[in-house]
């Protein structure tokens, strides 16, 4: 029973107690699972289930060990059992005679093994399909199953951990000292510059003097000339992606141009 719910999330015990061996397809690997709780709804509350490969070797045993009978479960068919209670003796049975597990009982023991079951599927198949096979909608499994897990932490830092070792590492620009030291090693090519401010703009002026083949060059660079070729790159990029704008972007680009 403990199978049935944790790896074919089967509702305990109304779905345990319905399922027979003819409701087993050993070939297929299916098994069609009859649900009291929704057999008013459209589908008349059956559904067929995969034989997961860790459910398939419990129902193996069962299937050879099982007395002659229809059903699959036989022991505590007796209505005034408590199964809650049974789950929770055999779990602190197991605590006592493994104590290093630490094992303790969880909350609504037979409900959240159907829960557990259905997170481990929505991970790796889409979640219509297994709402299908747990028997639930996706409002209820939001709501009531899904649950965020170690491993979906683990998942989420593994790939963050591999996106950064394949991304090169950034490039380091040279320091002033690298490149003078560069210019010294060449004696057809040494430059030396000078920083200054401009009087009448305020602006950071940097006049590199170079000396190649005994000529001097003279090149000064501004603050005001780096912005304007920032502003002719950035109106060559909206040039290219204007045409596949929509209408209401341009608008709304223009009205800025305008407002300015």
């Amino acid at each position: 029973m403990f199978a049935l719910s944790r790896f074919g999330g089967l509702r305990c015990p109304s779905e345990h107690f319905a399922l027979t061996w003819d409701d087993i397809d050993w070939d297929k690997g299916r098994m069609t699972v009859h649900a009291s709780k929704t057999e008013h709804h459209e589908g008349g509350g059956v559904r067929v289930v995969p034989i997961f490969p860790e459910l398939r070797p419990y129902l193996d045993d069962v299937y050879h060990e099982a007395p002659a009978g229809p059903h699959v479960i036989n022991r505590y068919r007796d209505p005034a059992q408590n199964l809650r209670t049974q789950l929770m003796k055999i779990i602190n049975r197991a605590a006592r005679a493994v104590p290093e597990l630490k094992l303790k009982p969880w909350p609504r023991l037979w409900h959240n093994l159907r829960a557990s079951r259905q997170t481990e599927l929505a991970a790796e198949h889409p979640l219509h399909v297994v709402c299908e096979w747990i028997g639930n909608s996706r409002l209820i499994a939001q709501e009531h199953y899904l649950r965020v897990t170690k491993a979906d932490f683990q998942k989420a830092t593994e790939k963050s951990a591999v996106k950064s070792a394949v991304q090169p590492p950034p490039r380091a620009s040279k320091s002033c000292q690298e490149r003078n030291a560069e210019n010294e090693e060449s004696p057809e090519k040494q430059a030396f510059s000078e920083d200054s401010e401009d009087s009448n703009s305020g602006r950071y002026c940097s006049r590199t003097i170079s000396k190649t083949g005994g000529k001097t060059r003279h090149s000064e660079v501004t603050d005001a000339q780096d912005d304007a070729r920032n502003n002719d790159s950035d109106i060559a990029r909206l040039i290219e992606v204007w045409p596949r704008l929509p209408r209401a972007t341009r608008e709304r680009i223009i009205s800025i141009i305008e407002s300015r």
